[in-house]
């Protein structure tokens, strides 16, 4: 699984990235699909490509990351 930032890579040097990640300052992106808290009992069918999360108590797009998603 390749891992995603917000910062695009080509941006930061291997070192720098080294570097923030031991100090705590770069954190790795997680999308919906791949947090725990992943709900996929809901469905509907006007709204396909949609789940419910309990984190925020309504509905995120399937690709939709935010600050709260922790990796299964």
């Amino acid at each position: 699984m390749s891992r995603e930032w917000i910062i695009d890579d080509d941006f930061l040097d291997e070192e720098t990235k080294l570097s923030a990640d031991g100090q705590g300052y770069l954190t790795e992106l997680v999308r919906c699909k791949e947090c725990e808290y992943w709900d996929t009992s809901w469905q509907n069918d006007f709204a396909p490509n949609y789940h419910y999360c309990p984190l925020v108590d309504g509905t995120r797009r399937d690709d939709f990351y935010c600050a709260d998603a922790e990796r299964r």
